[in-house]
């Protein structure tokens, strides 16, 4: 048996704002696994994906979450440039966390039920987390 502390959000959707200028620690509020697609993302500045030469793909917002083995994390980067998996579209232009292995726009499950991740950004914005 495992016990553990913690709250259960009872609203239908939760805000986090997210502060300017420093890696911050984010929960996912629910108990339910989450895409990165399905949080709402106000007030972020993209950045652009551009040739690749810049790894920090125009001083993105970024966000970090944990391998499951524990051996490093996952980068994922909000873009105005990123693609949709399975489409032809040149130049990608969809907005949106986008993963660092390939530019696309994210799909299934990123954040396992309770899990973390860290998110940094040049700008303040808004995290809204819906059940």
């Amino acid at each position: 048996t495992i016990t553990c502390a913690g709250q259960v959000c009872a609203v239908d959707s939760f805000q986090r704002t997210v502060p300017s200028g420093h890696w911050e620690i984010v929960a996912n509020p629910y108990p339910t696994a989450i895409s990165l697609a399905d949080i709402e993302t106000s007030g972020f500045t993209p950045g652009a994906s551009g040739d690749g030469s810049d790894i920090t793909w125009g001083n993105a917002p970024a966000i970090q979450i944990l391998k499951a083995d524990g051996s490093g994390y996952k980068y994922y980067f909000y873009i105005s440039d990123a693609g949709i998996d399975g489409s032809d579209s040149d130049p990608w232009d969809a907005t949106g966390w986008a993963s660092l292995d390939d530019g696309l726009l994210v799909t299934g499950t990123q954040l396992e039920v309770g899990q973390a991740f860290w998110i940094n950004s040049k700008t303040e914005g808004v995290l809204t987390f819906t059940k």
